[in-house]
């Protein structure tokens, strides 16, 4: 649910998240780094599949869910929040859609997911758009939270 609600998680709060005991081997294969990207790979209906959120920075003993899917996308491929917002436009979404499967619950696969067209900027128009979105979400959290008068 945190990166379906694209909950910030850093480590000041990842004691917040839920406990577990894991191997060091667990460790090492699961382990969140600054830049991953995680996706949820599964939902009860194909238009809510595929939702994705970057971790900015990296999380000392820290692993992921089996329920999400992490890439690891190459070192300067993409500026850090660009993802949040590139992987939620409508033509990405749609191919997500089609390319999920099921009937109960539908499945993004791992060769799905990397089957996906997407538009990539350079990466300075990438920080220009990344920064802009982020400051439009900011902006329409201050404005969600004020009371509205009657």
């Amino acid at each position: 649910m945190d990166v379906y609600s694209r909950r910030n998680v850093t480590n000041k709060n990842a004691a917040e998240l839920m406990q577990v005991t894991a191997t060091k081997k667990q460790l090492s294969d699961n382990n969140i780094l600054k830049g991953d990207i995680f996706f949820t790979p599964t939902s009860e209906t194909a238009d809510d599949i595929g939702h994705c959120y970057v971790i900015e920075e990296n999380l000392q003993n820290t692993v992921y869910s089996y329920h999400l899917m992490r890439y690891r996308p190459f070192k300067n491929s993409y500026y850090l929040s660009f993802p949040n917002f590139a992987f939620e436009t409508k033509h990405v979404r749609k191919q997500m859609e089609l390319l999920a499967q099921g009937v109960q619950r539908f499945v993004l696969s791992k060769s799905q997911l990397e089957s996906i067209n997407i538009c990539i900027p350079k990466l300075k128009e990438q920080e220009k758009i990344a920064k802009l979105f982020t400051n439009l979400d900011y902006v329409i959290t201050l404005h969600q939270r004020k009371p509205i008068p009657f």
